[in-house]
C-alpha cells in the first residue's frame, strides 16, 4: 500500500469520525432542549425564556440549530445562536438560552439551563 493510499484511507476514517461526533452532538443537543423546556423553577409568564432554549451543532460542513419553542423566544434564541456562530470558530455543540435576561434569572438561583446541560451529557 502506497503512502497516498494510506493518507486517503486516514482521511476517509477522519471524516467518518467527524460525522459520528456530529451525530452525538445532535443527540445531546436534543436531550438538552427536551430537559431545558421541562424546567419549572422560575415563573415564565410569556414563555419567551423557555422558547429561547436551543442548541447549535457545527460539524465538518453542516450546522444544525434547534429552537422548537416558537414566538419571540425562538427568534431571540436563533439570533443569539447566529451571532455566536459567526463570532466563535468552533466545531461541536453550544447549548444556550437566547433571551438577554437568561443569565440574570440563573444568577438568582433559578435553573434555566445548567442542570439540563449536565443531565444531557450524563444521559448520553
Amino acid at each position: 500500500m502506497a503512502i497516498k493510499d494510506i493518507e486517503r484511507e486516514m482521511d476517509r476514517f477522519g471524516k467518518k469520525v467527524d460525522e459520528a461526533l456530529h451525530k452525538v452532538d445532535n443527540v445531546i443537543g436534543e436531550r438538552f432542549v427536551r430537559n431545558a423546556r421541562q424546567i419549572n423553577t422560575y415563573q415564565d409568564d410569556t414563555a419567551n425564556l423557555r422558547n429561547s432554549k436551543g442548541f447549535v451543532a457545527k460539524g465538518p460542513v453542516r450546522i444544525v440549530m434547534a429552537f422548537p419553542g416558537g414566538g419571540e423566544g425562538e427568534k431571540e434564541g436563533r439570533r443569539y445562536a447566529e451571532r455566536l456562530e459567526k463570532k466563535i470558530a468552533f466545531s461541536g455543540l453550544i447549548a444556550l438560552a437566547g433571551m438577554s435576561y437568561a443569565a440574570a434569572v440563573e444568577a438568582k438561583g433559578y435553573d434555566v439551563i445548567t442542570m439540563s446541560w449536565e443531565k444531557a451529557k450524563v444521559d448520553h
